[in-house]
Parts: structure tokens; C-alpha cells; sequence
């Protein structure tokens, strides 16, 4: 009602911590606005495959839902899918728009892995998940009463504009005992072997596939159950300190700004330049500094907290903010 000029609605479900929108609701808004609805499927085309798991938007009326099938059904990487279920959808307009972002030179080996995985999943996913789900569940659980360890489940459903949780993933925290979610990744890959998917300030991520076995599962338990042992109590626990800066001043356009003569300075120098790069905080994935905007004493100083604790940042030519490409005075 506020967007009548809105074309249609772009939404994510379920996300990366599993988090799932009513995309019923959201698409019938949509639909009766006349807009189309595109789901982000990336964590989610695995979720057609059983009963226990939350619905598709597909089934759910969406018209357009893109799928990165590498994620959860086993492709080789980099290799997606884009279904179309709507009359809604000009299907010639859709491959004409298609080809302006596609070579005459795809993979075949992507396409032979998609098949494959489709095949899979579709003949033996059902089973897998039978005994897939239970034992994600046990195991989340048991991690519940390791003391300092947090474990988000399906009881946040129906809070916090939650619709349902995906359990295909345990995402837990140690923030009780002082330790950041990007220092638990480091921890369980470097001192237990253990590489999970991701890790933010808070929480760490474990995507479990088709794969995923009880031995996984159990490995992780008892390495946080040592972890545990070590450090609950040594530290005080953790207080949200990251509030992203507020949005630097654009003295260009970001093309302007990324084709401009620029000269490399020192990260300690950089303060009050016109950037020539994007500086990106991952996670979350959200641009800090975009080009032609202006190094303030907030931006940097956040920046360089971020980087002297060795968190990635996504942009600078280094990786690291040793220096940073700027507009040329």
C-alpha cells in the first residue's frame, strides 16, 4: 500500500542461521499487489525433500525461486538452479535476460553434478532425512546442556517475526563464556579439526547435508563439551559492541570514484580520502566503504577494529588493511 510502484518482492528463506519468513503471507501480499515474488532459496532446495522440514515457496505459490543446489544437495560448487512456476513470468523475456549474463561456454561438468544431485536427492533424500533430522535433533539436545553453549532451535518459531526453523543446521553460541562466534570457527578448525561453515560475532554455523553422518555429529559434541571444560568461567560474556558506523558522505559516484586516478596510501593515512575500493565486513556481507564515499573517523576507526582482530574483510586489493587505493587529489 505504501509502494504502489513496487514491481514485486525479493525474499530470503530460510537464511543462513535458518531462520524462515511466512512466505505464504509474503507472497500473497505480493500476488494481490499485482508484483511478482522471487524466492532466495540458496539454504533451502533440500526442503521439498520431507515432511518435517518447513515448505517450499515454490508449493507456496512463489513465481520465481533461484537455488544454489551445492549448498545442501551435494553439487559441485558454483552451480544453481532457476525454476519457474507462474504464468505471471514471460518465460522468452526470461532466457533473453538470462543470456546477457551467460557465456556460449558452460560447464558441463556443473550441469552433469546438477543432474546428479537432483537425482539424488530425489530417489534417496527422503530416507536420508528419516534419519538425518532425528539425530540433528539428539545431537542438538545434548549440546543444550553443555554448560556456556547456546543452541538456537524450533522454539523461536513465533517470536521476532519467525515463522519456522529449518533444522538442517545447528547454530550454537559460546558467548556465555566470553568467545566470539569468529574465534569458536578458529578454535574448532585449528585445535579439533572440525571446519564448520561460518562464524559472526555471536554464533557459529554447522550446515549438515545428505552427507552428514552421527560420527560428525558426535565429534563435534565432545569437542565442545572439552572447549567447554577449558573456559566456562574464565572470561566474562560477551556484550554486544558492534554497531555498524553510520553511511560515510559520497563526495562521488561509485563509477566515478572506481575509474578515477587513484594512489595506494597507507591504512593510517586514509582518513578524509574519497575511497577507491569497497571495504566489507564479512560477515555480515554489509559494505562499510563504498567508492566515492569518505574515510570518516567512524568508518575508520571501526574498520581498524575489525581488522586488528583479524576479521575478514571483503574489497581491499591486500585483504587486509595494510593500505587502501584512493582518489587521487
Amino acid at each position: 500500500a505504501q509502494n504502489p510502484g513496487a514491481k514485486g518482492v525479493f525474499g530470503v528463506s530460510p537464511t543462513y542461521h535458518g531462520i524462515c519468513s511466512d512466505m505464504k503471507g509474503l507472497i500473497d501480499v505480493t500476488h494481490r499487489g499485482g508484483g511478482i515474488f522471487i524466492a532466495d532459496e540458496a539454504h533451502g532446495n533440500h526442503v521439498y525433500f520431507h515432511e518435517d522440514l518447513p515448505e517450499g515457496a515454490l508449493r507456496l505459490g512463489a513465481d520465481l525461486a533461484c537455488q544454489s543446489i551445492h549448498k545442501m544437495s551435494g553439487s559441485l560448487t558454483q552451480s544453481s538452479l532457476l525454476h519457474l512456476k507462474s504464468g505471471r513470468i514471460d518465460l522468452s523475456r526470461l532466457k533473453a535476460n538470462l543470456q546477457l549474463a551467460q557465456n556460449t561456454s558452460p560447464s558441463y561438468l556443473l550441469m552433469a553434478s546438477l543432474d546428479l544431485a537432483r537425482s539424488f536427492i530425489a530417489t534417496e533424500g527422503h530416507a536420508l532425512f528419516d534419519r538425518l533430522i532425528p539425530e540433528i535433533d539428539a545431537a542438538r539436545e545434548e549440546m543444550k546442556k553443555i554448560p556456556g553453549i547456546e543452541v538456537l532451535d524450533k522454539g523461536l518459531a513465533g517470536t521476532c517475526g519467525i515463522f519456522a526453523y529449518e533444522p538442517m543446521r545447528l547454530v550454537f553460541s559460546a558467548r556465555e563464556m566470553g568467545v566470539e562466534g569468529y574465534e569458536l570457527y578458529d578454535v574448532l578448525r585449528d585445535a579439533y579439526g572440525i571446519e564448520i561453515e561460518f562464524g559472526d560475532y555471536y554464533y557459529a554455523i554447522c550446515v549438515l547435508g545428505l552427507g552428514t553422518e552421527k560420527g560428525d555429529l558426535d565429534r563435534l559434541i565432545r569437542a565442545l563439551k572439552d572447549l567447554s571444560s577449558r573456559r566456562h568461567g574464565l572470561r566474562p560474556p560477551l556484550a554486544w559492541d558492534e554497531e555498524l558506523p553510520g553511511i560515510p558522505p559520497m563526495a562521488m559516484l561509485p563509477r566515478r570514484a572506481h575509474f578515477a586516478e587513484r594512489e595506494r596510501v597507507s591504512w593510517a593515512d586514509a582518513k578524509g580520502r574519497v575511497s577507491a575500493e569497497m571495504v566489507v565486513p564479512y560477515p555480515p556481507g554489509i559494505p562499510v566503504l563504498c567508492p566515492g564515499e569518505i574515510v570518516t573517523d567512524e568508518v575508520w576507526d571501526f574498520l581498524d577494529y575489525q581488522n586488528r582482530n583479524g576479521r575478514h574483510l571483503h574489497g581491499p586489493e591486500s585483504g587486509k588493511l595494510t593500505h587502501l587505493h584512493v582518489v587521487r587529489e
